[in-house]
């Protein structure tokens, strides 16, 4: 494996000390996710379908959705 020995103690610690539930990610600091569960299933059953052109742009997802919240800046009415 090619990993760090400090890091191995440290999941080896978690592990003892919290059974499998602390090799669970832990919460992280930074920004809230941008979308919710819903908005990326949406997402995701677009990319499922067929494209119009040969492929998936994000301007061609945000008109396909019809949500004005995913296009550009510029784009925004």
């Amino acid at each position: 494996m090619n990993t760090y020995p400090g890091r191995v103690s440290k999941w080896r610690t978690r592990f003892a000390r919290l059974g499998i539930e602390g090799l669970k990610d832990a919460p992280r600091t930074g920004p809230p996710p941008r979308y919710d569960e819903s908005t990326e299933r949406r997402i995701l059953a677009v990319l499922d379908e067929t494209p119009p052109k040969a492929t998936w742009t994000g301007k061609l997802v945000a008109k396909r959705l019809g949500d004005a919240s995913f296009a550009s800046p510029t784009e925004r009415p």
